[in-house]
């Protein structure tokens, strides 16, 4: 008899086991739904080009608070970023809504451009909202649903939608971790770029790495998925090329504002 308890144990712990591998197929199977077979995962991905900065280098470009949140906000992923593609009918009309808006003089300076490094007024990026056009709309939907399942989280909060945003020539982007409140987990999509003459990556310092991974999007993976407010980002190297437009989606789990200003403000 006393064989029992320790029989039971076992058995706990092998059905436990098969659970935990069955929600892991499942998972990977929604993202899959998501995007096709396209989906990848940071670490190896051909998107993701490790380099020689390491971790202290890159977090001493930024200001204390930014470092801050990358100690002590909540983490949901493994590694925080992730390559994906946007299906092609949402992308195209993404592009059609961005074009359609430029053509119609919608594309102002911008205002808030505190991060981005610019080389002179002619060259401050440009800014096409497109917020409230069914192309957004669409996008978030489809990115609400893939982001919460990367997550393993039930829902996502939209918090903001930013941009679309164009880079000109010489631009570089400030090392910096999101707006704690508000964004989160957020997608940056690369909608058009013009005259590019060399490819401009993204560096990003996924959890736990010991050194910058350089991001490049491409028409095959031309999405990121990434835990913004945890996941230090910016564009060291100068844009060369004409223009480069991104759209940036922000979102949060619910609750997620009122936790974070406490653990900041500990």
């Amino acid at each position: 008899m006393t064989a029992w308890p320790a029989v039971a144990t076992v058995s706990f712990i092998l059905l436990a086991c098969i659970l935990l591998s069955v929600r892991h197929m499942i998972r990977r199977r929604s993202l899959r739904n998501y995007w096709g077979s396209s989906w990848h995962a940071s670490e190896g991905s051909a998107s993701f080009v490790s380099t020689t900065m390491t971790r202290s280098e890159f977090l001493t470009l930024m200001g204390d608070m930014h470092r801050q949140q990358v100690q002590i906000l909540p983490r949901y992923t493994a590694s925080g970023c992730l390559c994906a593609k946007v299906p092609p009918t949402l992308k195209q009309g993404l592009v059609r809504e961005y074009l359609r808006k430029r053509a119609g003089s919608h594309t102002s300076p911008e205002t808030d451009a505190a991060l981005v490094e610019f080389q002179s007024e002619s060259a401050r990026p440009g800014m096409t909202w497109i917020t409230g056009s069914d192309a957004e709309a669409a996008l978030r939907s489809w990115l609400s649903a893939a982001l919460a399942t990367w997550c393993g989280l039930p829902r996502l909060d939209h918090t903001a939608t930013y941009g679309v945003r164009t880079y000109k020539q010489g631009s570089r982007l400030t090392p910096h971790t999101d707006r704690y409140l508000t964004h989160a987990i957020s997608a940056i999509i690369h909608i058009e770029k013009k005259l590019v003459t060399t490819d401009w990556p993204l560096e990003v310092l996924p959890h736990e790495a010991s050194h910058v991974h350089q991001v490049f999007l491409t028409d095959d993976l031309d999405c990121l998925f990434y835990e913004s407010a945890t996941v230090p980002h910016g564009r060291l190297q100068p844009l060369e090329g004409e223009e480069y437009s991104n759209l940036f989606v922000h979102f949060s789990p619910p609750g997620w504002s009122s936790k974070a200003e406490k653990l900041m403000n500990q």
